[in-house]
């Protein structure tokens, strides 16, 4: 009996693990290194951007293009999405994320945020891709979103960015 309850948690631990798309056990350094830096795409298509490393961050104006701006993160800034990345455990994510819903039909939303990191530092980098349509409400989306939330409120809250023209037209 005992060993058919080990055998069931086990097999319940693995699926748990596999639902939620993260397949490797890499961790990031305790502390933030000097060299830390990451491009974020995010919005429809992946047309926002958000580069550290070269400081700058171009806005999706849908109809009307684009428009890029100098942009520097604090060091504070910078420190605070390393650790929530950390505690995400980022750097164990696929690729190319695709989390399933709870739900036995996967429904589909139009338009879906597309989020792509490239993660650098150590020498290292991560590449992340992830196509929101289905709207999964497993663990490892739900600290994706926030994550997302967290850059692009830091972003929106910066003189440059508000400094930018407004999108015109819209998705469908």
């Amino acid at each position: 009996m005992r060993r058919s309850l080990i055998a069931v948690m086990a097999l319940l631990l693995i699926s748990v693990f596999l639902l939620s798309g993260c397949t490797s056990t890499s961790q990031m350094l305790k502390e933030m290194p000097a060299d830390f830096g990451f491009v974020f795409r995010y919005g429809v298509e992946a047309r926002n951007e958000l580069d550290t490393v070269n400081g700058s961050f171009t806005k999706d104006l849908v109809t009307a293009g684009t428009a890029t701006t100098a942009l520097k993160l604090s060091e504070e800034e910078l420190t605070l999405i390393y650790y929530e990345m950390q505690k995400m455990n980022i750097m164990s994510y696929p690729e190319d994320y695709e989390p399933k819903t709870a739900a036995l039909i996967q429904p589909e939303v139009t338009p879906y945020s597309t989020y792509y990191f490239k993660i650098s530092y150590g020498g290292q980098t991560k590449e992340i891709t992830w196509h929101d349509k289905n709207l999964s409400n497993l663990a490892g989306a739900r600290d994706m979103r926030s994550l997302a939330a967290t850059i692009t409120n830091i972003v929106q809250s910066k003189a440059e960015y508000q400094s930018l023209p407004e999108p015109t037209g819209g998705y469908q």
